[in-house]
C-alpha cells in the first residue's frame, strides 16, 4: 500500500485577519494542524475491512520525501508522538457553528458553465487536431 500525503496543496489553506489580508501566524497554525491530521492518517495502522482478494499490504516500511530533484527516505515520528505534536495547533477558540444552504439554481449554473468550457476546450481540441497541429 503507498500512502501520499501532498505538502503542497497545504499552501491553499489561509487564514484571514481582521483587516482581510492572510494572517501568517494564523495560516501557519492552520497548516500545521492539517499536516498533522494528515500524518496521522496516513502512518496510523488501520484494519481495512476489505473483501477477499481486495487485501492491501504493507510493502515497505520506509516512507520517502519525494521532490522533483530527489527521493530520500526520511523517518516519521509514531503516530502517538503525531497526536501531540498535532494537539498543539488545536484552535484555541472553538470554531462558531454557521449554518449553510446549499442553492440547487447556483449549483446547476456552475454545472452548466463547466460543462460549456469542457465542450469548447474539446472542439478547439477537435479543430487543432483537423489542421494537423
Amino acid at each position: 500500500m503507498q500512502t501520499e500525503v501532498n505538502l503542497c496543496a497545504l499552501r491553499a489553506f489561509g487564514t484571514p485577519g481582521e483587516d482581510g489580508k492572510l494572517n501568517v501566524e494564523k495560516t501557519n497554525q492552520l497548516r500545521r494542524y492539517i499536516l498533522g491530521l494528515s500524518m496521522i492518517a496516513a502512518t496510523a495502522r488501520i484494519c481495512l475491512w476489505l473483501r477477499q482478494g481486495c487485501n492491501l499490504r504493507r510493502l515497505s516500511s520506509t516512507t520517502y520525501l519525494v521532490t522533483e530533484q530527489a527521493r530520500e527516505p526520511i523517518v516519521v515520528p509514531s503516530t502517538e508522538a503525531l497526536v501531540e505534536w498535532t494537539k498543539r495547533y488545536l484552535p484555541s477558540q472553538p470554531l462558531k457553528e454557521e449554518t449553510f444552504v446549499f442553492e440547487t439554481e447556483m449549483a446547476k449554473q456552475f454545472v452548466e458553465k463547466s460543462n460549456e468550457k469542457k465542450k469548447k476546450k474539446a472542439d478547439e481540441s477537435t479543430a487543432l487536431e483537423e489542421l494537423n497541429i
